[in-house]
């Protein structure tokens, strides 16, 4: 009998265990402060935004060159 399996396995839960932080179950969430890409996220969130603004500008734009051009 192989006992690959066996070791396979005891090592998968020895990495497991050992990843485990032991503290927040919940994982990464844009909410952790320990977030490791907190200022990454936050740039992020501020190019939607800005994304959002730039659309709706567009789309203002469009609406006023449509009722001027009837």
């Amino acid at each position: 009998m192989s006992r690959t399996p066996t070791l396979t396995a005891a090592l998968l839960t020895t990495l497991l265990t050992a990843c485990n932080s032991g503290g927040d179950e919940t994982g990464l969430t844009s909410t952790n402060t320990n977030h490791v890409w907190k200022e990454q996220m936050k740039m992020l969130e501020k190019a939607r935004e800005v994304e959002k603004k730039v659309l709706e500008a567009a789309e203002q734009r469009q609406r006023t060159i449509d009722r001027l051009s009837e």
